[in-house]
């Protein structure tokens, strides 16, 4: 019998913010002594289909190789971590608190839940991306403790006429601090996260630093990702591939600015972190964003879509070194408040 189960809908090959959190509440509460499980499922469905095959085959080499556990996440010995094919409550096992983490894992736990344990569902995004809106809304009615990582997140699921807790996603200080002042750090270099995701909207940031780098030929992009892009950066770009936390650290210290277009966010986890290391942040201007990105306190903000307004935010902050270095440590002050202590007691409230 474990104390906790978390779901998560998927292997943990690759780095993805979502599963991350998930991985550190498995850690702290590991280290409070509760038993914690981790169970990562494909969803695979069992058919002749050639499909099916396919996932089915890709399911038994993860089970043989053990490649579903997070090699980019060191996970606490004492989490027993899990890969599961089904999605259904079976396979769950026993525990006192099943967590969904994602909207497809929500009615397996609440079915594995039932009377006898209790159920939580831990929303990190609106994730229209993956499901219907019909879809996604409809797991905010199960029986399950619905707790939201933002605030934009919250109001959505009271809008559907149910209950939502509000528990702010918290930040590893150990992993993420300032290590070079804003002072000695070259300011036409410029940090930024590559993903594929369309709603991660790459494309926005790369145009807005084309037109930037015309104005200001020293400018150097730090780009960063777990995906390696399929076509050829300029020269100016630095591409970092999955880099380890302590060169992640140091990529950020090494950037005077830090620039995100996303289209979408739950909670923007990078803007955060780069933060956390003293850049200063220009970020697009949505709810996943605002959680702690305040125009002209925190961060610069800008329309998604404009890569023209999105240069002109980064240009202001390369010219203006006051400006950088207000944004910057009030930045700092602001992220450095959302502490794990603050939301692990938060979180065992609920159970």
């Amino acid at each position: 019998m474990f104390d906790f189960t978390f779901v998560l809908p998927g292997a943990g090959v690759e780095p993805v913010g979502g599963f991350k959190i998930v991985y550190e509440y498995a850690n702290r509460l590991s280290l409070l002594g509760y038993k914690v499980s981790v169970v990562h499922s494909p969803n695979i469905e069992f058919s002749l289909k050639p499909s099916s095959i396919k996932r089915g085959l890709g399911y038994i080499k993860r089970s043989i190789d053990k490649s579903y556990i997070p090699r980019w996440f060191e996970l606490h010995s004492e989490v027993d971590v899990r890969w599961v094919p089904k999605l259904q409550a079976k396979y769950l096992g026993n525990s006192k608190v099943f967590v969904a983490t994602a909207w497809q894992t929500a009615r397996s736990v609440a079915e594995a839940a039932g009377k006898d344990a209790k159920g939580l569902y831990l929303i990190q995004d609106y994730e229209t991306w993956s499901g219907s809106v019909q879809e996604v809304k409809a797991t905010y009615a199960f029986e399950l403790t619905n707790i939201a990582i933002s605030r934009w997140l919250q109001e959505i699921v009271i809008s559907t006429g149910n209950d939502c807790h509000y528990i702010p996603n918290a930040l590893e200080s150990k992993d993420f601090y300032i290590t070079q002042s804003l002072e000695d750090r070259n300011p036409c270099n410029i940090g930024v996260l590559f993903h594929p995701r369309e709603s991660k909207n790459f494309a926005t940031s790369l145009e807005a630093l084309k037109i930037v780098k015309q104005r200001h030929p020293m400018l150097r992009a730090k780009v960063f990702g777990a995906t390696r892009p399929e076509y050829a950066f300029p020269e100016w770009v630095d591409f970092h591939f999955r880099p380890a936390k302590a060169e992640l650290r140091e990529l950020y210290n090494s950037c005077a600015i830090f620039l995100t277009a996303s289209k979408t966010e739950g909670w923007g986890l990078t803007g955060c972190e780069a933060l956390q290391c003293g850049c200063a942040l220009v970020a697009s201007n949505i709810p996943g964003h605002r959680e702690y990105a305040i125009e002209g306190e925190t961060a610069l903000l800008f329309p998604a879509l404009s890569p023209q307004t999105a240069a002109s935010r980064i240009e202001e902050l390369i010219s203006d070194k006051i400006l950088r270095t207000e944004l910057s440590t009030k930045g700092n002050q602001l992220v450095n408040t959302f502490t794990w202590d603050r939301a692990i007691n938060s979180f065992l409230k609920l159970t």
